[in-house]
C-alpha cells in the first residue's frame, strides 16, 4: 500500500509541474485570468485541419493521460466505469472547457460485434445529456448518434423517434455525428437532414473493415460536399494521412 501511495504522490507532483512547462491550456485556473483567451487560442492554433482522436480511453487514468498530453480524446458511453463514470465525465467536461476535443462513441458497433442489442435511452443518452449539461463549451464534443449497425431502416426509425433530443444536443453546440451506412443511400441522408431540420450535422463514414472504400468516400464528397465529416474506425496513422489528403479533392 505504501508503494502505491508513493507512486500516486509522484504522479500528482508531476502533474503540478506539467501544465506550466508544456501544457499551459491544461489548468488555466492556475494562471492569470487575462491569459484565458490566449490559452484557448493556443490549443486551437496547435491543431491541424484534421483532428485525430485517441479513442478507447474510457478508463479514467487512460483518459487522464491523453488529457495531460493535450490531444483529442475519445470515450465510449457504454464503457464508462459503473462506479466512477461521473468522475470521468467531470474530467472530460473540464477538458472541453480548456479547449480540448472529446469524441463520444455510443458503443453501437461494439454491441453489434458482440451480437447484443443496445438500449440507447438507458445506456447512452444519459451520458450524452450529462456531458452537454456539464460542459461549458459543448461545441468541443463530438457525439455519435443512435444507430443500428447494418440496418439503415432501424437507424432511421431510431433517430426519428429521438429527433427532439438530438436537436437539443445540436442546439447546445455539440457536433452530432450521423453514421451513414452506404455512400449511395440517399434516402438515409435525406432522413438525417429531416431529423436535423436544417441544423448543422456531421456525416460519419464507417471505414473499419473496409465498410466504405476510399473511392466511394471521394465520390460521396464530390457529390454531396459535406460541411463536416468524421471517419469512423480508420485506425492507422498512414491511412488517416492518406484519406485526409484525398478527401478535399473535389470538396
Amino acid at each position: 500500500m505504501n508503494d502505491v501511495l508513493e507512486i500516486l504522490n509522484v504522479i500528482d507532483e508531476a502533474e503540478k509541474a506539467l501544465p506550466s512547462l508544456r501544457f499551459p491550456w491544461y489548468e488555466p485556473e492556475r494562471r492569470p485570468q487575462a491569459e484565458a483567451s490566449a490559452q484557448a487560442s493556443l490549443f486551437g492554433a496547435g491543431r491541424r485541419a484534421v483532428d485525430r482522436f485517441h479513442s478507447g480511453s474510457s478508463a479514467y487514468w487512460d483518459c487522464r493521460g491523453f488529457i495531460l498530453a493535450g490531444v483529442p480524446v475519445g470515450i465510449t458511453a457504454t464503457a464508462l466505469p459503473k462506479q466512477d463514470g461521473g468522475k470521468l465525465l467531470d474530467l472530460v467536461a473540464a477538458y472541453t472547457g480548456r479547449g480540448g476535443l472529446v469524441f463520444v462513441d455510443s458503443g453501437a458497433f461494439g454491441a453489434f460485434v458482440a451480437g447484443e442489442g443496445l438500449d440507447f435511452e438507458r445506456d447512452v443518452f444519459p451520458a450524452y445529456d450529462e456531458l452537454v449539461r456539464r460542459c461549458a463549451r459543448p461545441g468541443q464534443l463530438r457525439l455519435v448518434m443512435p444507430d443500428v449497425v447494418g440496418n439503415p431502416v432501424a437507424s432511421m426509425e431510431l433517430q426519428q423517434r429521438h429527433a427532439g433530443r438530438i436537436r437539443g444536443w445540436i442546439a447546445s453546440g455539440a457536433h452530432c455525428i450521423f453514421p451513414l451506412h452506404s455512400p449511395s443511400d440517399s434516402a438515409f441522408l435525406e432522413a438525417i437532414e429531416a431529423v436535423t431540420a436544417g441544423m448543422p450535422y456531421t456525416v460519419g463514414v464507417p471505414l473499419k473493415s473496409g465498410a466504405w472504400s476510399f473511392a466511394e468516400l471521394q465520390r460521396f464528397c464530390r457529390a454531396h460536399k459535406p460541411a463536416r465529416i468524421y471517419m469512423l474506425g480508420l485506425g492507422a496513422t498512414k491511412k488517416v494521412e492518406a484519406v485526409a489528403q484525398g478527401v478535399p479533392q473535389g470538396n
